[in-house]
């Protein structure tokens, strides 16, 4: 059983499967966008002197759809959605079996798909869409955390304003993407 704080996890755990779902690209020769390799996480508003470490929760090859004028990509598509290096998968029915019914035959791709886009419920015989909140979603996924994970990288909590009105932020540089 690790012994890792919920609240700060919940926020860092929420930041780092967005993250993973998405990388900046930058105009290259040709109009062609390039695609980042590393890229950062900064939490503000953080927990004062606590350590925020970032996992990898999905994996996946990310590529961009249609570019603009400047040669920027407009839409970023993440195709191949693996679980990432940080997920015991063994653990995951019981992890997230109540946040979104996960019966052990979804793929990270489904559930990338339902934490991106939602999933259709059934409201007074009418189907709407519900989404997983974000921070429900990270506690869950947490409790599938592999037991001798190594983290992405680590970010301690530092004041960036003054001792009478403190800012704490954490951050976090040279992730890898993808």
């Amino acid at each position: 059983n690790m012994n890792i704080p919920k609240k700060p996890l919940t926020l860092l755990l929420a930041l780092v499967m967005a993250f993973s779902l998405m990388a900046p690209a930058f105009a290259a020769e040709g109009g062609e966008p390039k695609t980042a390799t590393t890229g950062s996480i900064t939490i503000n508003n953080a927990t004062k002197d606590h350590t925020y470490n970032a996992y990898q929760i999905f994996s996946g090859e990310l590529s961009y759809e249609g570019t603009a004028e400047d040669g920027d990509a407009v839409k970023p598509v993440l195709s191949n959605v693996k679980w990432g290096s940080a997920i015991d998968e063994s653990m995951l029915q019981e992890a997230l079996g109540e946040v979104i019914s996960y019966d052990g035959t979804m793929t990270a791709a489904d559930v990338a798909d339902i934490l991106s886009n939602g999933y259709g419920i059934n409201v007074n015989g009418e189907t709407q869409t519900a989404k997983i909140d974000p921070n429900e979603f990270a506690q869950a996924i947490s409790k599938a955390l592999k037991a001798d994970i190594e983290n992405l990288a680590t970010g301690k909590a530092v004041n960036k304003g003054s001792e009478e009105n403190p800012n704490y932020v954490a951050e976090m540089t040279n992730i890898p993407v993808g």
